[in-house]
């Protein structure tokens, strides 16, 4: 996160929400996978993984890879 510099209060308060948000995904993507839902499934695979990326880009332990 480049150029922006947020205050200990609100890297928590973002980290907590994507938190929330990837452990969302995985749940969603758990569901989809008991009903054989392949397709939401994999989306939300990917939106768990995306929010996977972005939580270890806030907490500064992340090694740039390109899809």
């Amino acid at each position: 996160m480049a150029g922006y510099r947020f205050k200990i209060e609100e890297k928590a308060l973002l980290v907590n929400a994507v938190k929330m948000a990837r452990d969302g995904y995985e749940a969603k993507a758990k569901e989809n996978a008991r009903k054989g839902d392949e397709m939401q499934m994999y989306a939300s695979m990917r939106q768990h993984q995306i929010a996977g990326d972005i939580l270890a880009k806030l907490e500064g332990n992340f090694n740039a890879q390109e899809a």
